[in-house]
């Protein structure tokens, strides 16, 4: 994960969402072209769901409601398209200062998703 601001390693990437039912994109890392394939200039001000899809928004929100009170760090897997290949991405989600934030990373070891979409919750630490 993230953590340090500043210090975002090149595997990862950081994007802040609005805590609303749209869940939009206000911020996020220079280098989020490098790792999904998007310049930061089409991503700020759209919806999550560019990057997951409309139909999975409610996946997303049935694990992240809005307002929920999250454990410090929350842990979730993600299936994104980048550059038309399904990827799998391991997410840090928490929030600060009215936002949602999330720790992109792609995972270690890609796993053959069934679905375009495949969200888990690994699991939620209070550290």
């Amino acid at each position: 994960p993230i953590h340090i601001p500043d210090l975002i390693q090149p595997h990862g990437a950081l994007l802040s969402l609005t805590d609303c039912s749209e869940l939009r994109i206000v911020q996020c890392s220079a280098n989020v072209h490098e790792l999904l394939g998007i310049e930061v200039n089409a991503l700020i001000g759209q919806s999550f769901s560019k990057l997951i899809g409309d139909k999975y928004i409610q996946e997303f929100r049935d694990i992240v409601p809005p307002n929920y009170n999250l454990p410090k760090l929350h842990y979730v897997d993600l299936s994104i398209e980048v550059r038309g290949e399904l990827c799998a991405f391991s997410c840090v989600i928490h929030r600060s200062e009215g936002l949602l934030i999330l720790e992109l990373e792609r995972s270690l070891v890609e796993e053959q998703m069934d679905d375009w979409m495949n969200m888990n919750l690994l699991r939620s630490s209070s550290h």
